[in-house]
């Protein structure tokens, strides 16, 4: 299997850019069988027969993992990482291209894929992380939305505000590299490439993780991405004191070195905690060469907060989750006499589903493209 390799030891990181994506959903866990060599699934034997040989065991389990994914078998913990050169990974791509299992993964399964790493991580948040993201995100969203409304606020911003909303999907490499990543959610202006403010929420096994992450948000996309918001949650099993912590990250350049630097780490649930306010300035939400170019906005005005979120809010969200998701009543179950008759799918019906899936990925990809020509995104 191919190593991982660290920053120092590879290849420039690529820049990121966007493809629109629909939300994804949670999925159980379950434990991931690691044995080696795998075979190629079924639904991939009509392509792979012919390269077998050429895919390696990497390459092979992670197809067998996608597979696993697909018949409900989930791996244990948030993030899988399994190492992949880039090479390996765009054999895999090419393997699933236009089949069923493709089209699942495109659809259901969020992973990132880091090549200046080698690095597949799959990605497999709890519905609370999920739920939690979105609340956070939405009531964002809505504060920018009631400040482009403001009589008094200046027109130019007004209309940038009015063009940032909450998002979730794909981030991509500019080139052929590769370089994918899932957040959990962002907020982009409407002819952005990439978000200006991303969050991610993890628990505090994963921490770590979440540094490295917005470390590498910033880097790649060379400042583009501004802010990273991370929400390291404790696990609360057979932990006595839990911690909830929010941290955040931005660029920065400072004596000509560009940066990424955390600019705020407090606790916003449990001992000790803060009562300190979440801020997200206008120069945040987007690159300087779109708020000065495109809409006008000063520099002066960069500074301007938009968004004021007491860290108390986020606590009482994640308290009001935590109780409806501990008091969930049971599924109601047929009796035991009854027998549920399964509707078959014709060769036909199936014919037409992957048929539907291939026009939906085409149309994402013209979507994603005509999004990236009229972008004025840039370098910086």
């Amino acid at each position: 299997m191919g190593t991982v390799r660290t920053f120092s030891e590879a290849q420039s990181p690529t820049t990121l850019m966007l493809s629109p994506s629909s939300p994804q959903k949670s999925h159980r866990s379950s434990s991931l069988e690691s044995s080696l060599p795998l075979s190629p699934p079924s639904s991939l034997s009509g392509r792979v027969e012919s390269t077998e040989s050429k895919l390696s065991p990497a390459a092979e389990k992670v197809i067998q993992l996608f597979q696993d994914h697909s018949n409900g078998e989930r791996p244990k913990g948030q993030w899988v990482r399994l190492p992949l050169s880039p090479k390996e990974y765009n054999t895999v791509r090419e393997q699933l291209k236009d089949t069923d299992l493709g089209g699942y993964v495109d659809d259901k399964i969020r992973f990132d894929y880091v090549p200046h790493a080698s690095e597949l991580i799959i990605r497999l948040p709890t519905e609370l992380h999920n739920t939690l993201t979105m609340r956070v995100l939405r009531e964002i969203e809505d504060q920018i939305s009631r400040a482009a409304t403001r009589d008094e606020e200046d027109p130019c911003i007004k209309s940038f505000l009015s063009t940032v909303k909450q998002w979730s999907g794909n981030i991509f490499g500019s080139d052929s590299s590769g370089h994918q990543r899932c957040p959990d959610g962002y907020l982009k202006c409407r002819k952005s490439k990439l978000p200006g403010v991303i969050i991610e929420t993890a628990y505090s096994q994963t921490a770590k993780n979440l540094d490295k992450l917005a470390d590498d948000y910033i880097k790649t996309s060379k400042g583009n991405i501004q802010m990273i918001i991370c929400l390291n949650l404790a696990y609360r099993p057979n932990n006595s004191n839990p911690v909830d912590r929010i941290s955040v990250w931005e660029a920065k350049i400072e004596d000509k070195v560009f940066k990424s630097k955390r600019t705020f780490d407090e606790v916003f649930r449990g001992p000790d905690r803060s009562s300190a306010n979440l801020m997200i300035p206008i120069g945040n939400l987007a690159h300087e060469n779109m708020l000065i170019r495109r809409y006008g906005i000063p520099k002066t005005s960069f500074q301007k907060n938009v968004v004021t979120f007491p860290l108390s809010r986020i606590a009482a969200m994640l308290d009001e989750l935590e109780a409806d998701s501990s008091s969930v009543d049971p599924l109601v179950e047929l009796p035991s006499d009854v027998e549920v008759e399964l509707r078959s799918t014709s060769s036909e019906e199936q014919t037409d589903s992957e048929t539907e899936r291939q026009d939906l990925r085409r149309d994402q990809k013209a979507e994603a493209k005509a999004e990236m020509e009229d972008s004025d995104y840039e370098d910086r």
